[in-house]
């Protein structure tokens, strides 16, 4: 946590703090996405009872040791097959993985992540984490009012992902200039003992930087 913290003192001029945040947030994501897909397609598959769920559940456990390996072009190849092919789950669950892909660039990550966030078939819970992928990809370029519409409503939730849109709010605020309102969130990200440890490694640091 302490080289964490460091890292963060030293990108002190505001692109490297962009550079350096989104990095960081799109890692502590990456994460908590990997488990909840390896947990829910585990579910899936031990729910699968029809011959095409199990050919969906061995296509998809395919392209993730493709994309393990490093091999993502057949990632890629596999996972766009899916999400043609499947129903709703394994789609949904093969566009996020597409998007970890570091073959993808920042703008068809966004396009990925906005076909879920609109998608009133998908499940709330992976719209949102849709909508907080898409604020940390756009979060230096996006607007300020299209940034806390989409993000503000999760941040109040009870979602799993209220804690990761709450830094990008106090992120945007740093940007528009409203520090104070930012040291505010950050404090109460930071002394939140349920906050993950990434999340308030990177509120403490921007405290110091920000004289909260």
């Amino acid at each position: 946590m302490s080289d964490l913290i460091e890292e963060i003192k030293e990108d002190v001029r505001f692109d490297q703090l962009i550079k350096f945040f989104r990095t960081y947030a799109n890692y502590i994501i990456s994460a908590v996405l990997v488990g909840l897909i390896f947990s829910v397609s585990y579910v899936f598959w031990q729910h699968s009872k029809e011959k095409q769920q199990r050919v969906m559940a061995i296509q998809f456990d395919q392209a993730l040791q493709e994309s393990t390996n490093g091999h993502n072009k057949q990632a890629m190849a596999l996972l766009t097959a899916l999400e043609q092919s499947a129903s709703s789950g394994y789609k949904t669950l093969a566009a996020f993985r597409r998007s970890m892909l570091e073959s993808n660039s920042s703008e068809e990550k966004v396009r990925i992540y906005t076909e879920i966030m609109h998608d009133s078939k998908i499940e709330p819970k992976f719209r949102e984490l849709a909508t907080v992928l898409w604020g940390y990809e756009t979060i230096d370029s996006e607007g300020e009012a299209q940034l806390w519409e989409k993000l503000e409503p999760i941040a109040q939730s009870k979602s799993p992902w209220m804690n990761s849109a709450s830094e990008l709010l106090a992120f945007l605020e740093i940007r528009t200039g409203k520090t104070g309102a930012a040291i505010q969130r950050l404090k109460a990200l930071n002394n939140d003992e349920n906050v993950v440890s990434g999340i308030r490694a990177r509120a403490f640091a921007l405290l110091e930087q920000l004289g909260g």
